[in-house]
């Protein structure tokens, strides 16, 4: 998941990284904001400054700028998020990251002395540092890996410091990056996160359940809605399933059957609303009176089952059909941190849903109902 600026700021002061005064505004909230203000769109892509959704305020222009920032956001079909910060007198931007490196399969440190827009200008002055995973990153190499580095003699306790904390975060967090530019000093100098880029692991939510409180779960939730595969095909049964290798082998086995899926739904990901909508559009195409029934099955292995039972479970009630309708769910423990497999049973057979876990039963059933309907006794 990766987080808007807000939530990736609010994730790193909790680890105790330095940071400016910030709100943020929903997209019907009304500017306040004390003094001067930073104004900052708060979107998933990169590239603001360049669009015209960062701007600097003053204070007895707030509302104008943020309606600015506003009116270009719906130019983009974008929320109105807003991240209203106080400005930072600063005398100098650095760079700093911890990411992957897929190559050697371990964690690297970025560092570079010129930060902001530098960065994307000289890549090649970005440093990098190999972290052992088994050891962690070291202050001894921190320091040394500085120095060659060319930063500043009386910088060099402070960032590294800095980074030991970085570290801490990436880890805790389980994150697979975590970057800052700029990295700002101040006139005192101090260390200030300014910006904040940070993408976490998915298959980590599981130990992470606040996560779908996060403003950054609504937007992806949008994002990974707007680029689901949802494909309609000549068939007879409405089908919706968690990924697309598993909706690959539904669909032979419905054809095993004597059925014909009339969806194809990869419905990996999301929160509660993405499977709620994904849901939707699949009873929506079971209204269909060449619609014979309604498969929904998923396996998980360490995505949250609660979301998707809570997100599938609504649209059911809320937009019924006259079908037959099965539905199954395989769980791994680590799925279980919200709701257990057999709790989520039983919320669908309380709804009145057959509930078959294993995918031949399921299937076979819905084709035992299907055959009934069609010649009844």
């Amino acid at each position: 998941m990766q987080l808007i600026e807000f939530d990736g700021k609010a994730l790193l002061e909790s680890h105790g990284i330095p940071l400016l005064p910030r709100k943020l505004l929903a997209p019907d909230e009304q500017a306040e904001f004390p003094g001067d203000a930073m104004v900052k769109a708060q979107v998933l892509s990169g590239g603001r400054g360049k669009s015209g959704l960062i701007m600097k305020s003053e204070a007895h222009s707030l509302p104008q700028t943020v309606n600015a920032v506003r009116a270009r956001l719906r130019e983009r079909g974008e929320a109105g998020w807003v991240m209203l910060e106080q400005p930072a007198q600063i005398t100098s931007e650095l760079y700093i990251a911890i990411t992957i490196d897929d190559v050697a399969c371990a964690p690297c440190l970025l560092f570079s002395c010129a930060g902001g827009i530098e960065v994307e200008s000289h890549p090649e002055r970005v440093k990098r540092l190999l972290i052992d995973p088994l050891k962690g990153l070291v202050a001894w190499e921190v320091v040394q890996f500085l120095r060659e580095a060319a930063l500043e003699k009386e910088q060099i306790g402070p960032v590294s410091r800095f980074a030991l904390e970085l570290w801490r975060t990436w880890c805790a967090e389980d994150a697979e990056l975590i970057e800052i530019n700029p990295l700002a000093v101040t006139a005192d100098k101090g260390l200030v996160a300014l910006d904040a880029k940070v993408i976490l692991d998915d298959h980590a939510e599981a130990r992470h359940p606040h996560r779908y409180r996060l403003v950054s779960s609504q937007l992806t939730d949008r994002q990974r809605g707007e680029s689901d595969t949802f494909v309609e095909m000549p068939g007879d049964v409405g089908l919706l399933t968690g990924g697309a290798g598993l909706g690959m082998t539904v669909v032979d086995m419905l054809a095993d059957a004597g059925l014909r899926a009339a969806t194809f739904v990869d419905g990996a990901g999301g929160r509660e609303a993405a499977y709620e909508e994904k849901a939707r559009r699949v009873l929506e195409c079971a209204d269909r009176p060449n619609i014979k029934g309604v498969l929904i099955y998923f396996t998980l292995a360490a995505t949250s089952l609660a979301p998707i039972v809570r997100g599938t479970i609504k649209a059911l009630q809320e937009h019924p059909v006259s079908k037959p309708v099965v539905v199954g769910i395989v769980a791994a423990a680590a799925a279980e941190v919200e709701m257990s497999a057999a709790e989520a049973r039983q919320i669908f057979v309380d709804a009145g849903f057959i509930f078959r876990a294993e995918l031949d039963e399921a299937i076979a059933e819905l084709s035992r109902l299907i055959k009934a309907v069609d010649s009844p006794a």
